[in-house]
């Protein structure tokens, strides 16, 4: 299913962490690493495709921190995980092969039960009582794998030995994935207790673990909690170090044109591959621009293009991919970026737009690699323009490329630029963004 919805061409990604994730467990010990990436990249959809990848191979436990945060003590979280995750694959019609569907419910059931006792208690468990509760809904031939000595110090150890055994049951041959997802979104002291029982979850076993972390700012969350400067990136990556072999960076996703059925709301506004002169430079900007923005800005764009549009009275023909890219542009550069497009002259033989933020990094979803693309993918020739007299009055294009006409529709009346087109840019096109752009300037709307 995600691989039909791979946008942003993250299945090369996929491959790597199927690879590392195969070859730690062939080695027989246990592993955690995490995957980093800014909010709005794609991360979730990252842990989605390898979890639909995987789960028919290795017994998947995919936690959401934040999903579950309402638990104050992470272990307690981690239980009611596993057995959802245990009953869910039971139902299943056809589980996997190393499933045994008494089993997986009857473990289910066990952690349910042990949960509730522990929530129940105060200051310590009756173990007894749990391990009798045990040895009758887990079949005989596991029991013996149930510990007969827990550590009496404290109910946390035990719970995590109680998670433990359950686990190496499920899967004898310990072939065990967490995948833990949105950790950075926790308050900051929840998410390095969920750190910290995971270590000790996994510790001395062959489970592997793969966290999924905004690094930057879960950074800072452990920076704060500890008295450090948010910006002390050597203790938060010393720290780190504690739970993770290997922090592996997301890439940015190469998008392909596909990424137009990504603007489920607004596609249908315009027409495009209107001139098959502009179509390269049109799939550039698709990817090269587009492709620097995490998926999440795109949606939001989507909305806000489709919102503004119901405002604006319908006449003659339907605006093309011009003002598609215009439309687009106008909407990151006032409610995402909070900046200003400037357009100019670069070094009197080139001139190109970019994003003047007012606030620097003021909003997550701005990327520093969107305005260098954006740069990159408008710049084009121009010449000095001089009066009769010879006196300059600016620059002028000299090329009539795709990038032009979108330039000319979002030229600022300050700038010193001088754009003529040949032809010249429809009306359908200049008319839309205007009265856009008037609407967008007019109304407030909702970011995510």
């Amino acid at each position: 299913m995600y691989i039909e919805q791979d946008k942003l061409n993250r299945n090369a990604f996929v491959d790597t962490l199927e690879k590392i994730i195969e070859k730690k467990f062939s080695e027989q010990d246990g592993f955690s690493f995490a995957i980093d990436g800014k909010w709005g990249c794609g991360k979730t959809f990252i842990v989605n495709m390898l979890e639909e990848r995987l789960k028919n191979k290795y017994l998947v436990i995919k936690y959401n921190c934040w999903k579950y945060d309402y638990y104050e003590e992470p272990v307690m979280a981690i239980m009611s995980v596993i057995a959802d995750t245990l009953n869910q694959i039971a139902a299943e019609e056809k589980p996997p092969h190393f499933v045994n569907q008494d089993t997986f419910k009857n473990i289910a059931k066990f952690l349910i039960k042990t949960g509730s006792t522990l929530f129940e208690a105060a200051t310590g468990i009756d173990i007894d009582k749990i391990i009798e509760f045990g040895k009758e809904i887990i079949n005989e031939e596991n029991q013996e794998a149930i510990p007969k000595d827990f550590d009496t110090k404290d109910t946390l150890t035990k719970a995590i030995d109680i998670i433990y055994m359950t686990l190496c049951i499920a899967h004898c041959d310990t072939r065990v994935l967490f995948i833990v997802d949105e950790l950075d979104r926790c308050l900051p002291e929840y998410a390095i207790k969920v750190l910290e029982r995971l270590h000790h979850v996994n510790e001395g076993s062959q489970f592997i673990t793969m966290l999924s972390i905004n690094k930057h700012e879960l950074a800072g969350s452990i920076a704060n909690v500890f008295g450090k400067h948010e910006n002390d990136t050597d203790f938060a990556d010393y720290y780190l170090q504690k739970f993770t072999n290997l922090i592996i960076p997301v890439p940015n996703g190469k998008v392909t044109n596909t990424l137009l059925d990504k603007f489920k709301l607004c596609k249908n506004i315009f027409n495009f591959y209107t001139n098959e002169l502009f179509n390269d430079d049109f799939e550039k900007f698709l990817s090269d621009v587009l492709g620097a923005l995490p998926i999440r800005s795109i949606d939001i764009i989507d909305k806000q293009i489709n919102a503004i549009n119901a405002l604006i009275p319908l006449c003659g023909d339907k605006p093309t991919e011009i003002a598609f890219c215009a439309a687009i542009l106008r909407v990151f550069e006032k409610n995402i970026a909070k900046g200003q497009i400037t357009i100019s002259s670069n070094d009197s033989s080139t001139y190109s737009a970019q994003i003047s933020y007012t606030n620097p990094r003021s909003n997550i979803y701005i990327e520093d690699s969107f305005n260098k693309a954006f740069t990159n993918w408008s710049s084009t020739g121009c010449n000095e323009s001089r009066n009769f007299m010879g006196t300059f009055i600016g620059f002028r294009n000299n090329s009539n490329c795709f990038q032009d006409y979108v330039k000319a529709i979002l030229k600022d009346k300050n700038s010193n630029m001088i754009i003529t087109l040949t032809p010249p840019l429809q009306s359908q096109d200049y008319n839309y963004i205007q009265e856009f752009t008037t609407w967008l300037n007019q109304i407030n709307l909702i970011e995510e």
